[in-house]
C-alpha cells in the first residue's frame, strides 16, 4: 500500500466520529450500568439480622432440609419437618416462595439457618397486636379445658381465663 494511502486512511480514522469522546447519552447509560453493577455487588454482601423475616425461594428438598435462596451468598436451610402436615406429608415444592425468619448464620461456614414456623408466629403476633390496637376481637378455637380456663388456638396457643 502506498504511503500516501496509509496517511489518508490514518487521517480518516482520526477524524472518525466513532472515536470521539462518548456522547452525554452514552455516558449516562454507562453511569447507570456502573451503578446497577455496584448495587448488585453490594447486595452480594447483604447481611441479615437474626430475627429478621425475609422472603426466599425453595431451591432444593431432601429428607432433612429444604434449601432456600434468600439472596445471600449461600442458601439458607430449614428443617423439612417445618413443612410437614399432621399426616407427615411435605407441603412445599421446588420454586415455592416462602417467608422465613433468620435464626442465625455462621459466616465462616457460610451457613444460614432459617425457620418458617417462627416467621409465621411473628406474623400472627403482628396481627394480634393490630387487632388489639384497633380494639377488635381476637377469635380462636378452644383446644381443651385447663385449670382456671381454656387453652385456645388463635394462631398461637393462648390461655383464656374462665372468667372471660
Amino acid at each position: 500500500m502506498p504511503e500516501a494511502e496509509v496517511k489518508q486512511e490514518s487521517e480518516e480514522l482520526k477524524s472518525d466520529d466513532s472515536l470521539d469522546e462518548p456522547s452525554a447519552e452514552d455516558a449516562s447509560e454507562l453511569d447507570e450500568s456502573m451503578e446497577s453493577m455496584m448495587d448488585l455487588y453490594e447486595e452480594s454482601f447483604k447481611r441479615f439480622t437474626e430475627g429478621e423475616v425475609v422472603t426466599g425461594r425453595i431451591i432444593s428438598l431432601d429428607k432433612e432440609y429444604a434449601l432456600v435462596d434468600i439472596g445471600y451468598k449461600s442458601e439458607g436451610q430449614i428443617r423439612i419437618s417445618e413443612f410437614k402436615d399432621e399426616e407427615g406429608n411435605v407441603n412445599v415444592n421446588l420454586d415455592d416462595t416462602v417467608e422465613v425468619m433468620v435464626e442465625w448464620w455462621d459466616e465462616e461456614e457460610e451457613r444460614v439457618v432459617l425457620s418458617k414456623e417462627k416467621a409465621e408466629n411473628i406474623k400472627v403476633w403482628e396481627e394480634i397486636k393490630k387487632t388489639y390496637d384497633e380494639e377488635g376481637t381476637v377469635e380462636g378455637v378452644i383446644l381443651n379445658r385447663v385449670r382456671g380456663g381454656f387453652s385456645v388456638d388463635i394462631g398461637v396457643q393462648a390461655f383464656l381465663p374462665g372468667s372471660q
